[in-house]
């Protein structure tokens, strides 16, 4: 082996390959040393012996030195000829460790010892090389009707208590409870056609509670789908803007089921988000699956198109009384601060104060959003959830524009999101490299590791993710690329 350029020695690399520190040996110059001629499989244990670890069999180390691929995939893994090649093959191993136990030591205790394991861990964790299972997919035997985004409001309660129950024009009141009565009927089939899919592979979490809030998640959940990169995968998703059931016992119970069924959850940040919409979140990664959170980036122009939505939704209320109501929401404060204009803005009307108005809206949505994309992917502890059946601690990601929230979604379908190690604030993390978000986490707290997993009971191997239509007998999986 050749010197490395991080400098790291070979003991270290084997404690990070068993997940725990060297008991024996640490003193020896041979197992300090980051320059060694060339390391096989019999060299290499004897290093591990000599550090106080447990030996590893021939499969696992042709599966090192082959950089996590399968050992039958290659003629190669006979020796180390660099630490790099070493550091990248515990890399590797280590992801998939995290992946598929939450534990590096356990991991390595299993893999390291069970050839038939292994094999099952390799090819759980593979990325998949054919999309075809996606396009090949037939049509629905009941297709789902689609409503206009302008419509879907119509499926909520809003219609029936904002609306309807205080018009006072009984032709015009007849009329929209027909639209209603006519998106309900579309919305009730559509909830048919979604519980008898035989595919789902993404449940869209949302919140509303106001008209505009059913557009702007349909706009949003079309834009998504919508994007290229789907173009040949025939995705099936649940929309709950495109479906309705009355009874609330009912409905719950079905979308429990989509939450079960589906292979990743989109989590839509809005306004104001709900505990259902959060409990779903929690479900999911509870689960073992990932959640992607979409929380837009603010562009220039974002409240001024908010605006025009809600305006063009119901005329009879002014821009300025809709920028003030949404000013309400995002920056609450505001009307009790001194420095604040807002007080004379409820009073006083003009093109001036709307342009003023509408540019406080705009910066405060687009903190709004800054902070919630921070507070869920680096400050609030839940964003990181518990597998319970597994103990594995899965990270949610977040994205911020439409473009990367497709992506990951293309990758998760194939098994191919692309995690990065890192190691901080005495952790070890899985990043997901588009998004920076962690994916999976391990403390290095000693005692915290050794409680939890002492009281958490089983860690054998629940993978959910893509069911091979191929096979529908095999095991679900999710896989982990590491680049």
């Amino acid at each position: 082996m050749s010197d490395h350029e991080t400098g790291i020695t070979i003991r270290q690399l084997l404690e990070h390959l068993t997940g725990q520190p060297a008991t024996c040996g640490t003193d020896l110059p041979v197992v300090n040393k980051t320059a060694v001629k060339k390391l096989g499989f019999s060299q290499l244990n004897e290093l591990l012996i000599l550090l106080g670890f447990d030996r590893i069999n021939e499969e696992f180390f042709r599966y090192l030195a082959t950089a996590g691929q399968s050992p039958n995939e290659t003629n190669g893994g006979t020796e180390f000829k660099t630490i790099g090649e070493l550091e990248q093959g515990v890399d590797k191993f280590r992801a998939v460790a995290l992946v598929v136990y939450g534990n590096v030591k356990y991991g390595f205790k299993i893999l390291s010892q069970d050839a038939k394991e292994l094999e099952h861990v390799v090819a759980l964790t593979a990325p998949l090389s054919d999309i075809s299972i996606f396009k090949n997919r037939h049509g629905e035997v009941f297709p789902r009707t689609k409503l206009d985004p302008k419509e879907t409001y119509l499926l909520g309660y809003i219609v029936d208590d904002e609306q309807i129950g205080t018009m006072a024009d009984s032709e015009a009141k007849s009329a929209l409870i027909r639209r209603r009565d006519s998106a309900r009927l579309i919305g009730s089939q559509n909830h048919l056609a979604y519980l008898a899919s035989d595919h789902l592979d993404v449940y869209v979490a949302t919140s509303m509670r106001k008209r505009h809030e059913y557009t702007s998640v349909a706009r949003i959940t079309d834009a998504i789908f919508a994007d290229e990169i789907f173009k040949d995968m025939n995705l099936r998703f649940f929309d709950p803007t495109q479906a309705y059931c009355k009874n609330r016992i009912e409905k719950g119970i079905a979308e429990a089921l989509m939450l079960k069924r589906a292979k990743c959850t989109l989590y839509l940040a809005q306004e104001s988000d709900t505990l259902g919409k959060d409990s779903e979140l929690a479900s999911t990664l509870a689960q073992g699956k990932t959640v992607i959170a979409y929380v837009p980036k603010v562009a220039k122009g974002y409240a001024e198109e908010m605006v025009n939505d809600i305006h063009d939704q119901d005329e009879s209320r002014s821009r300025m009384e809709i920028i003030l109501e949404q000013l309400s929401v995002f920056k609450p404060e505001a009307a009790w601060d001194r420095n604040s204009p807002v007080r004379d803005w409820i009073t006083q009307d003009g093109p001036e104060n709307e342009a003023a108005a509408l540019d406080l809206l705009q910066e405060s949505i687009q903190a709004h959003y800054d902070k919630r994309a921070k507070t869920i992917s680096e400050i609030h502890p839940l964003a990181i959830q518990v597998d319970l059946k597994t103990g594995v601690a899965n990270g949610l990601l977040v994205a911020r524009d439409i473009e990367s929230c497709a992506s990951l979604i293309s990758n998760v379908m194939q098994n191919s999101l692309d995690l990065r190690l890192v190691s901080e604030h005495n952790a070890v993390h899985l990043k997901e490299a588009i998004t920076q978000s962690i994916y999976r986490t391990m403390t290095n707290d000693p005692f915290l590791n050794n409680a939890f997993w002492n009281y958490y009971g089983s860690r054998a191997p629940q993978l959910v993710g893509l069911r091979s239509e191929a096979n529908r007998n095999k095991a679900e999986s999710r896989a982990v690329e590491i680049a």
